[in-house]
C-alpha cells in the first residue's frame, strides 16, 4: 500500500478461478463495464487473459481506496489446471466461483483454493456463488444450505476468513462488491503485517 495525496493506494494481481464456464470472464467483463452485459456467447478462455481495471472504494473504517487491479482470467478447463500455478505466480489475492446452476463446480472449489494456496500462500480470497439470476428463474440451484455450509466451512478447512458472495456476473449484480470485498480483505491482511 503506499499514498498519493493522502489517498490510500493498492496495485493488485488478482487471480479468478474455477471450473469452465462458471463466469470468471462475464464478472471480469461485466466488472470493466460496470453495466450488465448486453449479451453473452460462451468462449472458453485459452490459458490466461490479462485486464487492469482502476476503482476507488470507500471502505469504513479505513477512507477511500484507490486500487489498480491486474485481473487475470485464468481457463477453467481440466488440460489447463496443471499450469495455472505458472500464472498465479505473484498474485496478492484470488476470486474463486462456482456455477450455483452446477453441484459439481462446487465440489472443485476446494481444489482451486488448494491450487492458489500451494502457489501464493494464504492470501484473501473471495468465494462467489454466480448464476444468482437463473436460481430466481427457477432453474434446479445448490440448496441455500449447503452454499451457506460451505462458505462456512471452508475459512475453517483452509484455516484464514474466506467470505462468500453470491452474484450474477450477467445482469452486474454484486459484482462491484466482489471487488470491494477483495479490497477490504486486502487491507485487513496488510495491517495484521504491519501490526496495526
Amino acid at each position: 500500500m503506499f499514498y498519493v495525496s493522502g489517498i490510500k493506494h493498492i496495485r493488485a494481481k488478482v487471480v479468478v478461478l474455477g471450473d469452465a464456464a462458471v463466469g470468471k470472464t462475464t464478472l471480469i467483463r461485466t466488472y470493466l463495464g460496470g453495466k450488465p452485459l448486453a449479451e453473452v456467447s460462451y468462449k472458453p478462455t485459452i490459458g490466461v487473459d490479462v485486464y487492469k481495471k482502476e476503482d476507488t472504494y470507500s471502505i469504513e473504517p479505513y477512507g477511500k481506496i484507490k486500487t489498480i487491479w491486474d485481473i487475470w482470467d485464468m481457463a477453467g478447463a481440466k488440460p489447463f489446471r496443471e499450469i495455472s500455478g505458472i500464472f498465479l505466480k505473484g498474485a496478492m489475492c484470488g476470486i474463486v466461483m462456482f456455477d450455483l446452476s452446477r453441484d459439481q463446480t462446487l465440489i472443485s472449489v476446494p481444489e482451486w483454493i488448494n491450487t492458489f494456496i500451494k502457489s501464493v500462500g494464504k492470501k484473501p480470497i473471495i468465494l462467489v456463488g454466480n448464476k444468482a439470476d437463473l436460481c430466481e428463474k427457477g432453474v434446479e440451484c445448490v440448496s441455500h444450505e449447503k452454499r451457506r455450509e460451505y462458505a462456512e466451512r471452508a475459512s475453517e478447512t483452509f484455516g484464514f476468513r474466506v467470505p462468500y458472495i453470491e452474484t450474477s456476473a450477467l445482469y452486474n449484480i454484486n459484482v462491484r462488491e466482489t471487488f470491494e470485498k477483495l479490497v477490504t480483505e486486502l487491507i485487513k491482511q496488510y495491517l495484521s503485517k504491519e501490526g496495526k
